[in-house]
């Protein structure tokens, strides 16, 4: 990995067995979601599991853009400390954003442990 030049971990060890073609005709959705990257995979994973029309464009390939620099490492909140979270939003609003973060990486985890392939998502202590 080349942190100087601006080389991405992940396009580097891990390649992608996923393409997808242009979109070259009209298409009919109930929720189209521009952008796929981690935010957009994940939308639209809920939405399709509900049962909604999905479809995810990108100008780019599906995960190659910031994701793939900056997702090698899913934190389990913000910067922002569960203290500072209190004494901005209340206790229990603080606590609650806290306990969403962790069920958040919960639902990551067994996402992850429901792919075709290993993604190497190994939690670790913070």
């Amino acid at each position: 990995m080349d942190l100087v030049y601006g080389t991405p971990f992940w396009p580097s060890t891990f390649n992608s067995t996923f393409n997808y073609s242009a979109l070259q005709e009209d298409i009919s959705c109930d929720c189209l979601i521009i952008g796929g990257g981690m935010g957009g995979a994940l939308t639209s994973k809920l939405l399709t599991e509900q049962g909604v029309n999905t479809v995810v464009i990108d100008k780019r390939d599906i995960a190659n853009g910031s994701s793939s620099a900056n997702t090698g490492l899913l934190q389990y909140t913000n910067d922002k400390t569960l203290t500072s979270c209190i004494h901005t939003f209340g206790e229990a609003k603080g606590v609650r954003f806290y306990e969403l973060c962790r069920e958040a990486m919960k639902q990551l985890a067994q996402i992850a442990d429901s792919l075709d392939t290993d993604p190497w998502f190994i939690p670790r202590t913070s």
